[in-house]
């Protein structure tokens, strides 16, 4: 089975026989099938043409459910109707973080899975964290980034998940460091943080079902783009703790003269 991602209109991320590459072109037709009118596969902006069972795209490219309609009514026949179903699934909290570090020394890109109950007792999803390395022309050179996602009721839920599952990886992670840290008269060198920047946030997961004039359905499922909800908090957190490693004496937005001269002209 080939599994398609497209992430984003320049970005195309193929999954086949347990390999992972990313194709640097836009998705420029889809293909449905004419006798269930279901997706079938993909033609890039190149021509070539990639067949799959799903298709996963960033809520950056968005297919308007009219097109869609369009094309079923122009299969089957502009008597035809389609009735549609839209309701929302749950949640889904995401994460994206940049690391310096891969999660397992061996492997650049890989699919960690932490199954409910194996971070704490109350998790009730599995969380999956998804490693990309600088080969995938995701991320700078010698740097990784980590994909987290998790079903979830309720977003403090979600992000408790995600957090659990970072501080799993970053023991991971710091162990990798310091095993690759060079040797200085017979001392390790003192390890930084392997956590660049992180983000997260929460979506709501909404699924539409078409039902088609033959009896048959296709289900579309979509989440909002994050800029909205980016818990930028985790982000100012993640900020300050990278500076006072990189800076242990160093003070973080210090006050200047003129703050102070600005201040007591305020009083």
């Amino acid at each position: 089975m080939l599994e398609i991602k497209a992430y984003s209109s320049v970005n195309t991320k193929c999954t086949a026989d347990a390999q992972s590459w990313v194709l640097q072109m836009p998705v420029a037709a889809l293909f449905i099938d004419k006798e269930n009118n279901c997706y079938k596969g993909i033609r890039l902006i190149s021509g070539q043409e990639l067949f799959s069972h799903q298709l996963v795209m960033s809520p950056s490219f968005t297919v308007p459910l009219s097109s869609v309609f369009s094309s079923i009514r122009g299969l089957q026949g502009e008597s035809s109707e389609s009735s549609r179903r839209s309701e929302v699934e749950g949640l889904v909290a995401r994460a994206v973080c940049i690391t310096k570090v891969s999660i397992k020394a061996e492997f650049s890109n890989l699919l960690v899975v932490f199954p409910p109950r194996s971070l704490y007792p109350e998790q009730i999803t599995s969380v999956r964290a998804l490693q990309l390395g600088s080969g995938l022309a995701v991320c700078p050179p010698g740097l990784f980034v980590l994909y987290l996602s998790t079903m979830c009721n309720a977003g403090a839920q979600g992000k408790e998940s995600l957090h659990a599952a970072l501080n799993a990886l970053g023991h991971l992670l710091s162990r990798n460091y310091e095993s690759s840290a060079t040797m200085e008269i017979g001392c390790v060198k003192e390890a930084r943080s392997t956590l660049l920047w992180s983000a997260m946030y929460v979506q709501e997961l909404t699924k539409v079902c078409l039902i088609l004039p033959s009896g048959s359905s296709e289900v579309i499922i979509s989440c909002p783009a994050p800029d909205g909800r980016l818990d930028y908090r985790d982000m100012l957190d993640s900020t300050v703790k990278l500076f006072y490693e990189m800076y242990p004496d160093g003070e973080f937005f210090p006050e200047t003269e003129d703050d102070v001269k600005k201040m007591e002209n305020d009083e």
